[in-house]
């Protein structure tokens, strides 16, 4: 099966069911079928065919769950990406996916300057359309026959970036996402049905909120769609009562704590369920938020390579946690139906329980491929295993324990930044002889980048300079803020920055 039936199926059997509610506008499962076979037929129509990737640049709607559902129908690759990445970003991960087409919204025009007149199309999403794009609706259409491919197609093609800063192409396949979708409506116990909202509010461009909407479709619900995170306006939405099923971040749920008290803390009883990730939650954030939001709190653990988590912390965990566990809470739970989890030592071996090691996933969910990277994608799938690169460890009963993030990976409101990418730009800066990136403590984002930067002799580069060059070349949330300047780095026998001293003098010195 695909995406696209579960669409098609509800739109046979429920024609006049809610899909989505955007903008103070409803669309019913009918309408966003025949929007569907529109936006497949118009695709088609540009020559998209079965295997071709396509790129989305938009703000979260329901024409971004429509497009990945088109694709399903052609057995295209829709690649959406990050609009918080640079042009030079964009431009990457266009280029490596082989994208001819670009879907974008007419204010990422300048994001998308660098796209060549005969190599790219670039289709305007909404009513604005920037000159040389091309409007929607006047696009050719072709046949949007259902394609005859197989589970294994791609679903989707989503860019993550890898140890050395490079972006990754992660090929998911139909087969995953199902089985994603699956076990997540397993683990919910009560899964969303008609007429039930399922709020989306992080952007579609991240595997969990796609896998959201997703399930939303799976299920015949109807998504409530924000295009961007306001803490205002998403407590408005659990108050009206149109809003079961969400999920949000910590840090987004700190803010829509905070967006509630000063609300008036008004009732937000018809929410069911909040699912949450990327970080595990202290307890007394999550009593706060439980006291805001009296429904169920889940935690998943994944990552873009596995669709979307593969352990659940459920809430019957949390509600251990808060009454006789509360190191409970630092767990990502016990892995979903059909997940096996392992723990392998530096040797290899599986280590034992409460020994930490690398985690290690075998399921139906976990990605086909690093797209175009053979090497890539071998050291990944070892075994049959995904190899994630994080470090964990199993209790001996079963849960799991994430101690580091993918080698020095920082997490940020929700958005993964690699430090070698933010220490490549600036490398780039004329003053920087060497740079090195860790992630600090934040109160509000969880965690943010901190520079370490030693200048070429005679430099006078700063933190306001240096940050002002990374905004040219990033995206605003990889931006450092923080920077300290240094003599030297320290470094080990072969050269590697020992960034364990930098977390260590850097704790040290907010002790003293």
């Amino acid at each position: 099966m695909k995406l696209v039936d579960f669409l098609e199926g509800h739109a046979r059997l429920r024609p006049d069911s809610v899909f989505a509610v955007h903008r103070g506008g409803r669309l019913s499962y009918a309408e966003a079928a025949a929007r569907m076979e529109m936006l497949a037929g118009r695709l088609a129509g540009l020559g998209v065919r079965a295997g071709d990737r396509f790129a989305v640049l938009s703000r979260n709607s329901p024409d971004m769950v429509l497009l990945f559902l088109a694709a399903s129908r052609l057995g295209a690759v829709p690649v959406p990406l990050n609009f918080r990445l640079s042009a030079r970003e964009i431009a990457h991960i266009v280029h490596h996916a082989g994208a001819r087409v670009v879907l974008a919204q007419a204010e990422f025009a300048p994001a998308l300057g660098w796209a060549e007149e005969g190599r790219h199309v670039l289709v305007a999403l909404g009513d604005a359309c920037p000159p040389g794009w091309r409007p929607l609706a006047d696009l050719p259409v072709g046949e949007a026959g259902l394609c005859p491919a197989g589970d294994l197609t791609p679903a989707y093609q989503m860019y993550t970036s890898g140890t050395t800063g490079l972006p990754k192409g992660v090929c998911i396949s139909h087969a995953a996402v199902l089985t994603s979708v699956t076990q997540y409506v397993a683990a919910l116990g009560e899964k969303p049905g008609t007429g039930d909202g399922v709020l989306v509010v992080a952007p579609m461009f991240h595997a969990a909120a796609a896998l959201l909407a997703f399930i939303a479709v799976h299920c015949g619900a109807t998504l409530v769609v924000h295009e961007e995170f306001s803490p205002a306006a998403v407590v408005s939405a659990l108050a009206s009562g149109a809003v079961q099923v969400t999920a949000l971040v910590p840090a987004m749920i700190r803010a829509c704590v905070e967006a509630h008290a000063a609300a008036g803390a008004p009732d937000c009883g018809g929410l069911r369920v909040l699912i949450y990730g990327g970080s595990p939650i202290a307890p007394a954030e999550l009593n706060a938020a439980m006291r805001a939001f009296p429904c169920r709190f889940l935690q998943a653990y994944g990552m873009t390579e596995s669709t979307a988590g593969v352990t659940f912390l459920t809430e019957q965990d949390h509600a251990r946690a808060l009454v006789a566990a509360p190191g409970l809470l630092k767990s990502a739970g016990r892995p979903l139906p059909g997940v096996a989890l392992r723990i392998l030592d530096a040797a290899g071996a599986e280590a034992p329980a409460g020994t930490p090691g690398e985690i290690c996933i075998r399921s139906p969910q976990v990605m086909t491929e690093y797209w175009n990277d053979p090497a890539a994608t071998a050291a990944a799938l070892a075994d049959g295993w995904l190899r994630t690169g994080d470090i964990g460890y199993l209790d001996g009963d079963g849960y799991l324990y994430v101690c580091d993030r993918k080698k020095d990976m920082i997490i940020s409101g929700g958005e993964n930044i690699y430090p070698a990418e933010v220490e490549a730009v600036l490398l780039e800066h004329p003053d920087v002889r060497e740079a090195a990136v860790i992630g600090v403590a934040d109160a509000r984002w969880g965690e943010t980048p901190l520079a370490f930067v030693v200048l070429r002799l005679g430099a006078a580069a700063d933190g306001a300079s240096l940050e002002a060059f990374c905004r040219r070349h990033l995206a605003a949330y990889k931006v450092p803020r923080l920077y300290e300047f240094a003599q030297a780095l320290p470094r080990n026998a072969s050269g590697k920055v020992l960034k364990q001293e930098l977390r260590a003098a850097r704790r040290k010195e907010r002790v003293t």
